[in-house]
């Protein structure tokens, strides 16, 4: 386990611990690391964004560990399916997972989204209690968002969709007007609103989803499905013929790299594991400053 906080003052970083508040007979004693704000915003960022990675065929895990370590991103983000599941053996599993992750998450933010395997029994309870999301969202970090340098990062649980017959629509619309205020968009008429409509209109550059066992590539808006960092679940069976909005799509296990390299140009990168870490796609997003927000929809 490891615990980090900021303190502008100067105390002992030493953490005493046991089983209740009045029982803390174990004590540890920790590091201290100093940092001098240069008055200057840092806009060049790393990301490290993947979804569906289990603690059983963990086949990036290794490379995401050892890349992080040495600086190659920031922070992580996990776009659902953690684990493979947080809830098996009575939470071991899910406990088995994080102290596989400690020693890169002790060290960088590491963000998560739900994904179907998070969902037990109506409720999401495993991730709800392992993870502290932005609390700008509601109903136990399901969605949320904040701000790093030009960026604003959202995150929604498309979860709402796939258990309507379990949670009716009620969080879907939740959701759906936090994200209005969130992004100042107006609601429509739907009784079950869909997502993309927001996305297109308000200039919404790029989706990263998972829970397909899969690195699939878009055409605009771009749309990376990032499912494939490894799991007990095979690849996804893709069609001869890949549909129009396909960009690029892969069968390699493997996670995505995003460089947020200033206000108008992002770098995305796709790693293969089965490639030996070999950059397998590589593009660029750009656009001018203050574009991208459209009253219409593009066809």
């Amino acid at each position: 386990m490891g615990v980090t906080w900021i303190t502008f003052k100067s105390d002992s970083s030493t953490v005493h611990y046991g089983n209740s508040p009045s029982d803390l007979p174990f004590s540890a004693k920790g590091s201290q690391t100093e940092w001098i704000t240069g008055n200057v915003t840092r806009f060049t960022h790393r990301v490290c964004i993947f979804g569906d990675l289990g603690r059983h065929h963990g086949n990036s895990t290794a490379s995401i560990i050892r890349n992080g370590l040495a600086g190659m991103f920031d922070f992580v983000v996990h776009v659902g399916d953690i684990a493979y599941d947080l809830q098996d053996d009575d939470g071991k599993n899910g406990d088995k997972f994080m102290n596989q992750l400690e020693p890169l998450i002790s060290r960088i933010p590491y963000m998560v989204v739900a994904g179907n395997h998070e969902y037990e029994d109506g409720i999401f309870p495993n991730f709800q209690q392992r993870f502290w999301m932005p609390p700008n969202g509601r109903d136990g970090n399901q969605f949320y968002s904040f701000d790093l340098g030009p960026v604003h990062w959202t995150a929604l649980s498309t979860e709402y969709y796939g258990f309507y017959q379990d949670l009716g629509s009620g969080p879907i619309l939740d959701q759906y007007k936090w994200l209005k205020n969130d992004l100042e968009i107006r609601i429509g008429n739907d009784d079950v609103p869909g997502l993309e409509k927001p996305f297109i209109q308000h200039g919404v550059d790029i989706g990263f989803w998972g829970h397909e066992n899969c690195y699939h590539n878009a055409q605009a808006p771009t749309y990376i499905i990032t499912g494939s960092a490894g799991c007990h679940s095979p690849g996804t069976k893709f069609d001869k013929h890949p549909v129009p909005f396909s960009a690029k799509r892969l069968n390699d296990y493997g996670y995505t790299i995003v460089t947020v390299a200033n206000m108008t140009h992002i770098h995305l990168q796709q790693l293969s594991i089965d490639e030996d870490e070999a950059i397998v796609d590589d593009f660029w997003i750009s656009k001018d400053l203050g574009s991208g927000v459209t009253k219409g929809m593009r066809v």
